[in-house]
């Protein structure tokens, strides 16, 4: 039994991976965290609630996080964890009845790993904000960490993010918080990077959106139906979809390990360098789409 720890920021994808990894033989989540970057807590806390309930986990500790990034995210995008919440198939029970607990996210991290009996594999489909300040003030902690498996960063390939004065090479999570990112590099947790070099390979499609409605009858993909129908023509890729699956099947993603760095400034700010002298971490880049798009469609036939 893996056990995984999962910090998100609630983005549509976001809150698919929570089926996906639940979804998953032989994974045991022991918390969830929040990070207001690609949404708003007031929104995508009560979602994540309400997946929950509908997958009849309630017994899995959620928290919203308290920290905040560098570079905000478009509001634009953060909405869209309000409009995932207010979709019918989840609230016919009406509101959330578990609640948030009582602290903030990173404080449930460092929580959740002191008290797990064995080591804990992390999954981040946001940025690290909480990781990192889990880190400094709870050092202990890193012994806990089995992998973090991060939806982050553009080794050999362009990034998602130009703003003004940037060149380009950004990618959206590291950019948020780049300092938390680096952060966490000069950690020695091991590093599975699943970023836009294997990410760009497996877009939400119209075709897949068609597979996908062909098996609406079930609960599930009814409901990732409906979310994905947010994104069409939107430029949407299974960023956290493919990152959360790595979790659960390792193989389904070719990995390299590649020795890079986080900018922090400049016009590079939130670029992740590949550098000989940098930091080693496993690269994701080899991916097969189609075995992608099965898989999903499996873990959705429930």
């Amino acid at each position: 039994m893996k056990r995984v720890y999962f910090d998100n920021d609630a983005g549509v994808d976001d809150l698919l991976s929570v089926i996906f990894l639940l979804g998953m033989k032989d994974i045991e989540v022991l918390g969830i965290g929040l990070t207001p970057a690609d949404c708003y807590l007031e929104t995508g806390l009560p979602a994540t609630l309400k997946i929950l309930e509908l997958l009849g986990h309630t017994d899995i500790p959620v928290a919203g996080g308290a920290l905040g990034g560098r570079h905000p995210f478009p509001h634009e995008w953060r909405i869209h964890s309000n409009l995932v919440n207010n979709l019918p198939i989840l609230n016919e029970r009406g509101r959330p009845y578990i609640k948030p607990q009582p602290i903030p996210a990173h404080q449930l991290l460092i929580n959740q790993l002191r008290t797990a009996a064995d080591k804990v594999a992390l999954l981040f489909t946001g940025p690290l904000t909480n990781l990192a300040a889990a880190l400094d003030l709870a050092p202990d902690i890193e012994s806990k960490i089995e992998r973090l498996y991060w939806m982050g960063g553009a080794i050999e390939v362009k990034g998602n993010v130009l703003p003004p004065g940037g060149d380009g090479t950004a990618e959206w999570n590291v950019y948020w918080d780049s300092v938390s990112a680096a952060r966490v590099w000069k950690s020695k947790i091991p590093i599975t990077l699943v970023g836009l070099d294997a990410t760009d390979h497996v877009p939400v499609t119209e075709e897949f959106l068609h597979r996908l409605a062909h098996q609406r009858h079930y609960l599930l993909s009814d409901l990732a139906g409906q979310c994905w129908a947010l994104t069409v023509n939107t430029g949407y890729h299974l960023w956290d979809t493919l990152t959360t699956l790595a979790v659960g099947y390792p193989d389904i993603v070719g990995a390299r390990d590649v020795p890079c760095e986080i900018v922090v400034d400049g016009p590079s700010d939130g670029r992740t360098l590949a550098t000989p002298n940098g930091r080693v971490v496993q690269v994701a880049v080899d991916v097969d789409p189609e075995r992608v798009y099965r898989a999903v469609l499996d873990l959705l036939r429930q």
